[in-house]
């Protein structure tokens, strides 16, 4: 009979070395980083894509490009929060289904959007 002490002691070990062993098992792959489509068009202005970029210039580019972080079917009732192209945070678009999502900010480099549940709000301001 193995006691209860000795029983958590063997489980801790066990998962103690399973820890250890993801975390060593990480560190050994080698770090590659695939370049992303912003960096190839960034790099080669002159490589040809199937998609023409655009600048966001209005709130409404913003408020497209935003719903793109949501999930494609839930898009249309969204409510989008962010800067506007004046720099005031505001509601861009009024929704009511379950998700929020925040815009980009165009006065900050490089794009950022999100999109959360409406439940996680209080967390987000």
């Amino acid at each position: 009979n193995i006691s209860p002490l000795m029983k958590n002691l063997i489980i801790t070990l066990i998962c103690t070395g399973i820890l250890y062993s993801c975390n060593s098992s990480e560190k050994k792959k080698p770090a590659t980083q695939e370049p992303s489509a912003t960096e190839n068009v960034t790099k080669n202005p002159s490589a040809k894509t199937s998609k023409q970029l655009k600048s966001i210039e209005t709130d409404e580019d913003l408020i497209a490009t935003a719903l793109m972080a949501a999930p494609e079917v839930s898009r249309s009732n969204c409510k989008v929060i962010g800067y506007n192209m004046a720099g005031e945070f505001v509601t861009l678009k009024e929704g009511d289904n379950e998700f929020i999502v925040l815009a980009d900010n165009p006065k900050q480099d490089g794009f950022n959007a999100a999109c959360y549940h409406k439940n996680l709000e209080p967390f987000m301001a």
